[in-house]
């Protein structure tokens, strides 16, 4: 006859195996694509010096950085790196129809797209002619991306020069596939998460979008005012 202690243990041995496939799944969560992104460009890793702060984006008062469509994990993991040492940043990126913006920061690491967009090293300037290349996480600064339509406007603050970018395509490729960062004659504003949104653990293939230029301006007020506070608001 088979003991109550047997059958106890036969229950409770029941009971793990039921919970591994999920505690398994949080944990690749928990690891990320980050390096699967390196595949489209070398990473340039940076990290600052004790002390730097990040800038306030615009002297304007429109909304802060937005963080209301990101994933728990990530959000605990952005306010860790702000609450240390980080990069200046470099740009901004607005969603021009969605009132929302993010930082850019030089570089492609785990640092830059956890607390906003990397810019791609080898892809053009910031401020310059052919195909600037932004990389961000899905489940944090670019899972908006999977709501912008084409048409719609970007804009790309880099110091006093504004510029306006218009969506021409959206489409999803393989980590494979490095046309995207192919070089323009034309200004090109290229944007690159991985796909899709909601995998769970690493996602095997990656969602593009790519704007056009459609003009440009000088701004009145630089990006640059220190207050840590408009990085983390409202979070």
């Amino acid at each position: 006859m088979i003991s109550m202690r047997l059958v106890e243990r036969i229950l409770w041995a029941a009971a793990l195996a039921c919970w591994l496939p999920f505690l398994s799944a949080v944990a690749a969560r928990a690891w990320f694509d980050a390096d699967s992104i390196a595949q489209l460009a070398a990473k340039n890793p940076e990290r600052s010096e004790p002390g730097v702060v990040i800038h306030e984006f615009g002297k304007r008062k429109a909304s802060p950085v937005t963080h209301e469509d990101w994933s728990a994990q990530r959000l605990s993991a952005f306010r860790e790196y702000v609450a240390s040492a980080v990069p200046q940043p470099v740009a901004t990126l607005e969603f021009l129809a969605r009132d929302a913006r993010i930082p850019v920061f030089r570089g492609v690491s785990e640092l830059t797209m956890t607390i906003g967009a990397g810019h791609l090293p080898d892809s053009a300037a910031l401020d310059g002619s052919g195909n600037v290349a932004l990389t961000a996480h899905r489940d944090g600064a670019f899972r908006r991306l999977r709501k912008i339509e084409a048409g719609e406007l970007l804009a790309l603050r880099v110091g006093t020069l504004v510029r306006i970018y218009k969506v021409r395509e959206h489409r999803v490729v393989e980590p494979t596939d490095l046309s995207v960062l192919t070089n323009t004659i034309e200004p090109t504003l290229t944007l690159i998460t991985c796909y899709p949104f909601w995998f769970v653990g690493k996602a095997p293939r990656r969602f593009i979008i790519q704007a056009d230029l459609i003009r440009e301006a000088q701004a009145n007020e630089s990006y640059g005012v220190h207050l840590t506070t408009h990085l983390t608001g409202g979070i």
